[in-house]
């Protein structure tokens, strides 16, 4: 008991990783953890090194959950030694509400909180964009949601502030061809498409373990979900045999 309060109360090492929440979900049969995956990646597109971490505070996982799919700087601490997955399945923690924050730049101010249903949230107002000169008032809906997005996850880099400037110009020559980042939360698929993908997936996972690697670290960059309607065929049913066949 002293040894397990010991290893839980003292930690290994303290630090600091950025990158994309793309998995995070509460599990375990009888202790139940908040287990999180984050993308360390310098850009969308690349491969990602994974950090898996352990949440074991509901408040901290509401936070977290909110930047689902979006670029964060998260930190931690590592308690190595614990005799139990009981308490996580990770050596890495996040303790408090602190020290977690999605790497946004606003530099156009369009932060802002929406409150509903008795809970807090964080958005983007578009019309932020306005009060700096940009005329969005007509532009197509569909590049309002683009534009909500840089503004969401500008982190200086993939997502700088001129985009905002480009993609505010629809029309004129210099928008004319461009290409703009975007960054969805999650990618949804359909079956006849999806299977195939899943299929890819599996193929690589096999050639990981081939060349002697770890298979969990080939995932999809983004949370992924694959919708099967009318794609499966059930050969039988209603006994006890089923699985064993």
């Amino acid at each position: 008991m002293l040894y397990t309060w010991s290893a839980l109360n003292w930690s290994f090492s303290e630090g600091e990783r950025a990158g994309f929440v793309q998995k995070f979900s509460r599990r375990g049969w009888l202790c139940k953890t908040w287990e999180g995956e984050l993308a360390m990646v310098s850009m969308p597109g690349t491969n990602p090194e994974k950090f898996y971490f352990t949440v074991r505070d509901d408040a901290v996982a509401e936070h977290i959950n909110q930047s689902l799919g979006r670029r964060v700087a998260l930190t931690y601490q590592q308690h190595k030694g614990i005799p139990t997955t009981c308490f996580g399945e990770t050596d890495y923690f996040r303790h408090r509400g602190e020290g977690f924050a999605a790497m946004s730049g606003n530099s156009f101010g369009g932060r802002a909180t929406l409150k509903a249903g008795g809970r807090s949230y964080e958005i983007y107002r578009l019309d932020a964009l306005e009060r700096r000169g940009l005329s969005i008032a007509r532009l197509p809906y569909s590049l309002k949601i683009l534009l909500e997005n840089l503004l969401r996850l500008e982190d200086g880099r993939v997502r700088a502030v001129r985009r905002h400037r480009e993609t505010g110009e629809v029309g004129s020559a210099q928008a004319a061809g461009r290409r703009d980042p975007v960054h969805a939360a999650r990618v949804l698929l359909q079956d006849f498409t999806g299977v195939p993908a899943v299929v890819d997936l599996a193929a690589m996972r096999d050639a990981m373990v081939t060349m002697g690697g770890d298979p969990k670290r080939v995932n999809p960059l983004l949370p992924a979900e694959l919708v099967i309607d009318h794609s499966v065929i059930v050969d039988e049913f209603g006994t006890k045999t089923p699985r064993s066949r």
